[in-house]
């Protein structure tokens, strides 16, 4: 297994979610890093969104109702040249952690060249990830949900069962670390595992 994939209707909790699997894995022993997109919102009001570093001290602006570009999705621009920084920062991630989070593989972040470049060289080498990923990819980009298919569960996180797929996503994650991680993650067996134990 090289990842742990999230997938649901909006507001259904899928990057609390895998912020926290990032926290648990990150507490195994496990370097993690990566991107996430939270909104941004004037007076209460969403305008756009941005793709942030999992520590926050780094964001690229990723759309924006006034962001002038040929690439739209819905009413947003997406900002190309801004958000093309976070594709160099997922690649170096990945390149230095031991799993990577994305946050989200979706129309948006797609629509940045760069960035559906770096998401895909990440996905076709199968780097050990945990990511959230657009509830339509499969009809959008059937190629690239495919490729994220053979590398893992995708689990659907609605509102009802979000607390039941947290629990189920960090089982996942566990076997992930023992088998991504080079740190304390790989080497937390106890004294009597083995074949057929866990």
């Amino acid at each position: 297994m090289r990842a742990v994939l999230l997938t649901g209707p909006p507001g259904s909790g899928k990057t609390t979610i895998a912020k926290w699997l990032a926290r648990e894995l990150k507490s195994l022993g496990c370097t993690v890093d990566g991107v996430y997109a939270p909104e941004v919102r004037i007076r209460g009001r969403r305008v756009g969104f941005k793709l942030c570093t999992l520590s926050g001290d780094k964001c690229w602006m990723l759309a924006h109702v006034e962001c002038s570009s040929r690439f739209r999705v819905g009413r947003y621009g997406v900002c190309v040249d801004e958000a093309s920084g976070a594709a160099e920062y997922l690649l170096r991630a990945a390149q230095s952690s031991d799993i990577i989070v994305i946050d989200e593989i979706g129309p948006m972040e797609l629509a940045v060249p760069s960035l559906r470049e770096a998401i895909q060289v990440i996905v076709l080498k199968g780097r050990p990830m945990i990511a959230v990923i657009h509830r339509r990819l499969k009809h959008k980009d059937p190629e690239l949900y495919a490729a994220l298919e053979r590398l893992g569960p995708i689990l659907w996180v609605s509102r009802e069962n979000r607390e039941a797929i947290r629990r189920e996503a960090l089982d996942y994650a566990r076997v992930l670390a023992s088998e991504a991680c080079r740190g304390e993650g790989r080497a937390r067996p106890t004294s009597n595992s083995g074949p057929g134990n866990s």
